[in-house]
């Protein structure tokens, strides 16, 4: 197991911060390009921009020079996916939505981006390039389009209501 090094642990805690001020870019600045990059509303979909763009961000960084790429990119898929499913879990199995909950999971699953390729270099350093690179362009395609256009589909839903509960269908 390969240590991670102190750029890895730096470009974390950058990442990090620059994904939980994302996370208040479209409120404070109202326009396309934040539109494209921040979350618009309080979907569980929506806050997959916090952590997709500054992962991406992450993965560009950290795979200069070395062939890490690859696994830097599935980490980032992998990390996405338990995003979508926890935080289906959380607001809508589980009907609860603790603040705290959301940002500890938030930089639970950038951690996981980040020191997953460090921790479990190998079995990762064999994945495909073209089916991960593929995936990682198709999910960035997906949330630019469903930026302009929410399907009608549960993880779309604005949770933010005040009476948000009494409206989710099942």
């Amino acid at each position: 197991m390969k240590r991670c090094s102190k750029n890895t642990w730096l470009t974390f805690v950058l990442v990090t911060v620059a994904g939980a001020c994302l996370h208040f870019g479209y409120s404070l600045w109202p326009n396309l390009l934040t539109q494209l990059l921040c979350p618009i509303q309080e979907s569980i979909w929506e806050h997959l921009k916090i952590l997709f763009w500054p992962g991406l961000v992450s993965v560009l960084i950290l795979s200069r020079g070395d062939d890490s790429r690859t696994s830097r990119m599935a980490a980032l898929l992998l990390s996405c996916v338990l995003m979508l499913a926890s935080g289906w879990v959380l607001h809508i199995v589980l009907k609860v939505a603790p603040v705290f909950a959301d940002a500890l999971l938030y930089v639970l699953l950038m951690a996981l981006c980040l020191f997953l390729p460090c921790l479990a270099e190998q079995p990762l350093r064999h994945l495909p390039a073209l089916p991960v690179f593929a995936l990682v362009i198709l999910l960035a395609a997906a949330i630019l389009i469903f930026s302009f256009v929410l399907p009608k589909n549960i993880l779309f839903l604005d949770l933010s209501g005040v009476n948000t509960w009494a409206t989710i269908p099942y």
